[in-house]
């Protein structure tokens, strides 16, 4: 796996973040308290993407792919985002390429979804 020489570790330079996702993430995470406009759950996000870019480069050599908090593959990033649904499913974001043109981010984040 070939982690981007431009990894940022803060997901709203990383990536747009379109506001309709975190109502998503929202309705499939356990429930909780997330604050006024979702405060509570940007911040923490922001932090475990944080961690998780850390962790991905601290382990790419050691660890396997798939025990990463991010993976890169043909295009899209998955990120780990160490939350859970009502049944313990792992929550993760899914970024693809953004298209915009004129786009700050190199990475659009696609939505938030439990593997099945």
């Amino acid at each position: 796996m070939e982690i981007p020489s431009t990894l940022c570790s803060n997901v709203y330079e990383f990536a747009f973040c379109p506001e309709p996702c975190y109502d998503r993430l929202v309705d499939l995470a356990d429930p909780e308290d997330w604050g006024p406009s979702n405060r509570i759950l940007k911040n923490y996000l922001s932090f475990s993407f944080s961690r998780a870019v850390f962790l991905t480069e601290r382990d790419v050599d050691q660890t396997a792919p798939s025990n990463l908090p991010l993976v890169f593959d043909d295009d899209r990033c998955l990120f780990n985002t160490g939350l859970y649904t009502r049944r313990y499913e792992t929550i993760y974001g899914l970024f693809e390429p953004n298209t915009k043109p004129d786009a700050r981010q190199r990475w659009f984040l696609k939505g938030f979804f439990r593997l099945c």
